[in-house]
């Protein structure tokens, strides 16, 4: 499409026109357009809805290269510009174009053709521009010269061929428009004949770069070379949009293949697209603010964008994670996120989280700075040289319970945790588990401590532990008091209706009374020795 003139109608028709009857890429060019025009804008647009390509040219020569640009695009051309002025090809096949600026291309054939090449010429204000086109069924040698100069600054123009490796450049975009920040372009390497994704091995010598390119200024504003996937096959680059919106780039890939005579063959793929409107979101509070004891707390934000719901909140550290802090965050309710922070150790935090969502258009994250004052508690307060005494217990007396309190220095409610207590005398060992989890205390309001543990079938013997203490708030911090417990025999014995005095010689009998203390039978009892001994007197 070459525009010669102003529209007639409005953009908005226009656009759905072309929505409507145009299927492919479209390509224009506009001749001494004034920038920013109207002329301009619904150019720029009718390019980016189809994934073609805007040009404005103001000289005769840009307006050829222009044309040759396109024709090399939608052809699938290779161009290459040489130095000297007589080429030579060998075995060429398919179809050959020869550009030459105020002056003649020759063109020798073996074997030669049977009908006379396609020759075309423009005379252009300044200078004559003439092409001529090689159609070749077979493999032809081909041998090129420039001829008939005109002026003194005749010269070849490029040389295009069609049997080369094509690059295909994909670039998503929605509606014409790309997002600000990173944007992963991508090419396939495809057959000249085919059209069939060509394997490594054969096209060995097949590079590409890709340029994000101001439309206005033509300025290349981000230039990468690309990489190739192992995976897909795919050359691929990560370039670099800047957060302008609506403004409008062209993006570029120039790919190059060299050929077994040396000759670097270039082909320009460009697409013109404009940059995403990008929706701002905000947050209240602006910052996050904390000071208390060590331990979990939670921070509420509000987030808000104009016109658009966001989706997909994420919450991350703008940088590395700082030690000692976790961060939890809520899904997205009513545009309201709950973030629950997990402290390890105390001190200050300061530093910001990154927001980042999806709405319609791409959103910017949102940098939420936070100052956090963590301070340690005082902690518990065991007497020193205090040891807690269970007390007597039976063995056999089944589950016993004992309970005490937990002395602490803080005024604010906190939680302990039990993580060591059995108790042992050496050789056995008692388990010990607190009754609850986590134990809540306060210097004004002391928490119970209420240990379990069961007595089996146990030796008589002091039993002891030191009962460790970890704080919830503050899990490197740990106390310990030291605990014992007397183990005792079950059984009781009584005599009964025995004698004050004996006779010698006399059988006395008496009644031994044995009593279980304990609440587990003792079967299969027997005496298994009495001895009587003399006292003096």
């Amino acid at each position: 499409f070459l525009s010669d003139g102003a529209p007639k109608e409005s953009p908005q028709a226009i656009v759905t026109k072309l929505r409507q009857s145009v299927k492919g890429k479209l390509f224009s060019i506009a001749v001494e357009c004034p920038v920013n025009s109207p002329e301009e804008q619904i150019l720029t647009q009718m390019a980016t809805i189809t994934e073609g390509h805007f040009t404005r040219v103001e000289q005769s020569e840009a307006l050829v290269q222009a044309f040759l640009t396109i024709v090399q695009q939608i052809s699938h051309y290779r161009s290459h510009s040489p130095q000297e002025e007589i080429l030579s090809f060998r075995a060429q096949a398919g179809e050959v174009l020869a550009v030459a600026y105020d002056a003649r291309p020759e063109v020798d054939l073996q074997p030669a053709l049977q009908k006379p090449l396609d020759r075309y010429t423009a005379k252009l204000p300044g200078e004559q521009v003439e092409l001529v086109r090689i159609p070749l069924d077979q493999p032809t040698d081909i041998t090129l010269k420039i001829v008939g100069k005109l002026s003194a600054k005749a010269h070849a123009g490029k040389v295009f061929r069609a049997d080369l490796p094509r690059t295909e450049m994909k670039v998503e975009t929605r509606d014409g428009q790309v997002p600000s920040g990173g944007l992963n372009l991508k090419a396939k390497i495809v057959s000249p004949k085919t059209g069939q994704p060509l394997a490594p091995h054969q096209h060995p010598k097949t590079e590409a770069q890709f340029d994000v390119i101001d439309q206005r200024t033509k300025k290349v504003l981000s230039s990468q070379m690309a990489r190739r996937n192992p995976d897909t096959n795919e050359l691929e680059a990560l370039v670099s949009i800047p957060d302008e919106p609506g403004k409008t780039l062209i993006l570029r890939m120039r790919s190059t293949v060299t050929t077994p005579e040396g000759h670097e063959y270039d082909a320009d793929t460009q697409q013109t697209v404009k940059v995403m409107p990008t929706t701002v979101m905000t947050a209240q509070p602006v910052q996050l603010k904390h000071r208390g004891l060590i331990g979990r707390f939670q921070q509420k934000v509000q987030l808000s964008s104009p016109g658009t719901p966001l989706q997909n909140v994420a919450i991350q550290w703008e940088n590395d994670a700082p030690k000692g802090l976790t961060v939890v965050a809520s899904p997205l309710k009513n545009s309201q996120v709950e973030l629950e922070f997990h402290p390890s150790q105390p001190g200050s935090y300061k530093g910001a989280l990154l927001v980042t969502a999806t709405a319609k258009y791409p959103v910017k994250p949102l940098r939420l700075p936070y100052e956090f004052e963590l301070i340690r508690p005082k902690g518990l307060n065991f007497p020193a040289g205090k040891t807690l005494s269970w007390g007597p217990v039976l063995a056999n007396s089944g589950v016993q319970r004992y309970t005490f309190s937990l002395p602490t220095l803080d005024q604010t409610p906190l939680e302990y945790q039990l993580i060591e207590g059995d108790l042992t005398n050496g050789q056995t060992v008692i388990a010990v588990k607190a009754k609850a989890a986590r134990i809540l205390t306060s210097a004004k309001l002391p928490g119970d401590v209420v240990l379990n543990a069961t007595f089996g079938n146990l030796p008589a013997d002091t039993y002891s532990t030191e009962l460790t203490f970890q704080s919830v708030n503050d899990p490197g911090r740990k106390w310990k008091i030291p605990l014992s417990v007397t183990v005792s025999e079950p059984l009781k014995i009584d005599t009964k209706q025995l004698p004050d005095q004996l006779s010698p010689g006399e059988i006395q009998n008496f009644e031994l009374v044995l009593e279980n203390l304990s609440h587990a039978p003792l079967p299969q009892m027997t005496v298994q020795s009495a001895k009587v001994q003399s006292v003096p007197g």
